[in-house]
């Protein structure tokens, strides 16, 4: 049986995943002048983001599952498609139906929403969709968004951010990085659920089942290359 975690080593591993400092440690000097704290504060919520995707995971419940209790989960969801990949990518799996597991909660979301009782965008962000909320950080003198972050409805598809950096717009969510040539590419693929599209996209079936009044039918994903 496995040695329980004391409260110094949740302490310590707290520390370790959110950069949060330990009790009485004293602060480091704040920057000096404006555009100090401006680029200090970008860097910080980057790291952050960084962070908080690591407790996600380590929150994850389905890590600690077996191999077979992974597979058989997917079976139970429909998703045999995906046990192969417990095989090759065992924390994949495991992300993938922590996110699947929120799939009642995405259907409370829909009756609250189309009876008229919206989710509130956290502050900064703006709704692109039923399921996507956008918070522009800087644009270009012609307008075009330089820097974005993306939040998603279910919670736990990772938070994707989009930065260009002088030749490409790149968007990272996760451990994960895609890159565009052009905004309007990078746009697409962060509107759908980057990484997480086939997840968003099944969720989005669900939402045109119950706006059509329809009954659900199974959700099937599409095979991916790995």
């Amino acid at each position: 049986m496995a040695r329980a975690m004391t409260a110094d080593e949740f302490q310590r591993m707290l520390t370790q995943l959110t950069g949060a400092p330990p009790p009485g440690t004293v602060p480091k000097d704040e920057p000096q002048n404006f555009f100090e704290q401006g680029q200090a504060s970008l860097q910080a919520q980057e790291q952050m983001n960084q962070k908080l995707n690591s407790l996600s995971d380590f929150m994850n419940h389905y890590i600690n599952n077996t191999d077979a209790e992974l597979k058989q989960e997917f079976k139970r969801l429909g998703l045999s498609v995906y046990e192969s990949l417990v095989d090759t990518d065992r924390m994949l799996a495991a992300k993938k139906l922590n996110v699947m597991s929120e799939m009642d909660g995405y259907v409370d979301e829909i009756l609250k929403y189309n009876n008229g009782q919206s989710t509130f965008a956290s502050q900064g962000f703006e709704r692109k969709s039923f399921d996507v909320f956008v918070k522009t950080n800087k644009v270009s003198a012609k307008g075009v968004p330089l820097d974005q972050t993306y939040q998603y409805i279910p919670k736990s598809i990772p938070e994707a951010h989009m930065k260009f950096d002088g030749k490409l717009f790149n968007l990272k969510q996760g451990d994960s990085k895609i890159s565009a040539k052009s905004f309007h590419d990078i746009e697409k693929i962060a509107l759908k659920g980057g990484e997480y599209s086939d997840e968003l996209s099944a969720f989005r079936k669900i939402k045109q089942h119950i706006d059509k009044k329809e009954l659900p039918s199974n959700v099937i994903f599409k095979a991916r290359k790995w």
